[in-house]
């Protein structure tokens, strides 16, 4: 697989290649408002790492020892309602093993589920909605009629339903990478290059019956909210996306040395805050307030 440069998104099926220094090894860490947890590429082998991200001190820790890591090309993560685990998809960019995993995130072991998806999606980014549905972009093919599409995802037998296509673009840079959901519920979802609104299906009817889910015909399931806008002037490599409790919004890049950022929603201003002291970040993630305490 080629590494990644510059806009050229197909260059993402990379993971496996030299990096710079490894993460902080201390692996404490307290999944309060200021962890944000993201999947990141381990220094000395193809697999992954699941890492914590402190925004206050701006450090990064991996979680668990190196049994621990994650499977190769796990790059999604979900927090569980409860708070106590991640969703992923192992081998991602293999059709042949790309298949669901929970994620323990106090231990970062990794353990699949169900049976192996059966599709070439390259699912990248996942997440929860409001009501517990574990949501997913995939088919990273530009010439297929499904390529950038919603999915959703069967928590038992990791199966994939297309839900409806996102409809903003038939470029690779155009692929929807990672979601966020806002204090208030709403759905984010970002491309390398700019943050999307992103318009969930209906389940029920007014009068409480089944509705017919949005994205079956020719609606687009994502409005362009704004481009991102890094400094210096640079291609955005956006990979993951959050919200803070208090309404402060971050993401991360995708490069040799990943950044974090905060994030003017307004203007797409990238404002770097810190080195993660890792490479690949992908999917980063807090625990929300409203689910803390939560018993799955």
């Amino acid at each position: 697989m080629p590494r990644i440069a510059g806009l050229a998104l197909a260059a993402l099926m990379v993971l496996g290649f030299a990096v710079p220094a490894a993460a902080n090894e201390n692996s404490k860490h307290d999944s309060d408002n200021s962890t944000l947890f993201a999947t990141g590429q381990s220094a000395t082998t193809t697999h992954r790492m699941l890492l914590a991200i402190d925004v206050k001190r701006g450090t990064t820790s991996v979680i668990g020892p190196a049994s621990g890591s994650l499977a190769a090309a796990s790059l999604a993560l979900a927090i569980t309602p409860g708070g106590t685990a991640a969703y992923t998809i192992a081998n991602s960019f293999d059709a042949a093993k790309a298949q669901l995993a929970k994620i323990d995130l106090a231990t970062g072991k990794q353990t699949l589920v169900g049976s192996a998806i059966g599709a070439d999606l390259k699912i990248m980014g996942m997440t929860f909605s409001p009501d517990g549905v574990l949501y997913a972009a995939g088919d990273f093919v530009t010439t297929s009629p499904t390529f950038n599409s919603l999915y959703k995802i069967d928590l038992k037998t990791g199966s994939a339903t297309r839900v409806g296509s996102f409809g903003v673009g038939s470029k690779p840079t155009d692929f929807i990478m990672s979601f966020a959901l806002d204090s208030a519920g709403n759905m984010y979802g970002a491309s390398m290059m700019a943050l999307y609104r992103i318009h969930l299906p209906r389940t029920t009817d007014a009068r409480g019956g089944e509705a017919q889910e949005a994205g079956q015909g020719d609606e687009a399931l994502a409005t362009k909210v704004v481009d991102f806008v890094e400094s210096p002037v640079r291609s955005s490599a956006v990979m993951g996306i959050s919200f803070g409790q208090d309404g402060s919004f971050y993401a991360a890049d995708y490069r040799q040395t990943s950044t974090i950022y905060a994030v003017d929603i307004e203007t797409g201003f990238l404002k770097p805050l810190f080195p993660s002291t890792t490479a690949f970040v992908h999917n980063i993630a807090f625990v929300p307030e409203r689910q803390r305490g939560h018993h799955e």
